[in-house]
């Protein structure tokens, strides 16, 4: 089972494949599927058509998303929990890498095109004091005491 994780702006199709219809996710997951591997695609909380308010989206709200999708899977007979893998997209890499670092559950997870460093490439997409004021308010304190000396330093 292969639980596909989307990045920022992204949904559970995710970018179109330059020269045909398909989307990264949709294709992805038929060329898994040919191999025998089920694929869950979801929408974080409040992207795409899924409920609740993007304005609220945060990295704490997109890791506990992916631990209820991993929950759900667990609830399947036809999913076999010990082979549960993740691959991701973007921001998706660091709810990937957050849920494989605070659990045993996925037994593998696939960074692709990963964000590498948050603050650079949030302070580029939302601007500076749109990324100053999200940390202030949405970031847990971890985040905030980890990412804020970084921002200060770059943008102040």
């Amino acid at each position: 089972m292969v639980l596909s994780l989307s990045g920022f702006t992204g949904d559970r199709h995710e970018k179109s494949v330059l020269g045909t219809t398909d989307q990264i996710f949709a294709r992805t997951a038929r060329c898994f599927a040919g191999h025998g591997l089920a694929t869950l695609r979801f929408d974080f909380r409040g992207k795409s058509e899924s409920a609740g308010d993007f304005a609220y989206m945060t990295y704490e709200r997109q890791i506990e998303d992916c631990f209820a999708a991993i929950r759900f899977l667990q609830t399947l007979s036809q999913v076999d929990a010990g082979r549960l893998s993740l691959i991701e997209w973007s921001q998706g890499g660091l709810v990937a890498a957050a849920v494989a670092g605070r659990s045993n559950l996925p037994r593998s997870v696939a960074l692709w095109a990963a964000v590498a460093d948050p603050v650079e490439s949030m302070s580029a997409t939302l601007g500076p004091i749109t990324m100053r004021q999200g940390l202030r308010t949405y970031a847990p304190e971890y985040l905030a005491c980890l990412v804020r000396r970084r921002l200060e330093a770059a943008l102040l």
